[in-house]
């Protein structure tokens, strides 16, 4: 965890500590915190323990990270692999959480994050040589996709307005 993080989340802490006349847990703190960072994370979606090592997964991810959302997804459609279909139904879960919980425009987003986690391994066998047993591993991986929308358009407008407004005086 960076620095920084740690930081506001006790700055986060102690707000509400002194704020509120009810004294919250430690516990209590923490859930209103993640609460909070969520909403202004923007919208998520996941995918626990799919076949498949977090690896390969990961770079398919790194093609997305940061794309716009129609892009991120004609990126993945177009990806020859296994990885890339699993992904892209995380992406389509995660398109259809905004448009149906905040009520955001497809065009408008992009994948601010985009990451995998290692799963469980499972455990195979396979007969060798004199009796010996070799290990198969079957990797899994969860993924994880969150989108928010563009700022590009906001930022884009107030600079016009300000230079029109330098240029009228």
């Amino acid at each position: 965890m960076l620095v920084s993080e740690a930081k506001i989340r006790e700055k986060f802490y102690n707000q509400n500590r002194q704020n509120g006349a009810k004294q919250r847990s430690r516990k209590e703190l923490k859930a209103m915190f993640t609460a909070d960072r969520r909403k202004k994370e923007g919208v998520r979606a996941s995918a626990n323990v799919q076949r498949g090592s977090a690896r390969k997964f990961n770079r398919v991810l790194d093609l997305i990270r940061g794309k716009a959302l129609n892009e991120a997804l004609a990126i993945v459609k177009f990806t020859p692999t296994r990885a890339a279909r699993l992904i892209e139904k995380v992406v389509l879960s995660a398109k259809a959480n905004a448009e149906n919980t905040r009520n955001w425009d497809a065009e408008n987003l992009i994948v601010h994050r985009a990451y995998v986690e290692q799963g469980p391994t499972i455990p195979r066998i396979r007969p060798m040589s004199m009796g010996r047993v070799g290990r198969i591993r079957k990797r899994t991986c969860s993924t994880y996709i969150v989108l928010t929308e563009k700022q590009e358009k906001q930022t884009v407008t107030a600079k016009k307005d300000n230079e029109t407004k330098k240029e009228t005086k």
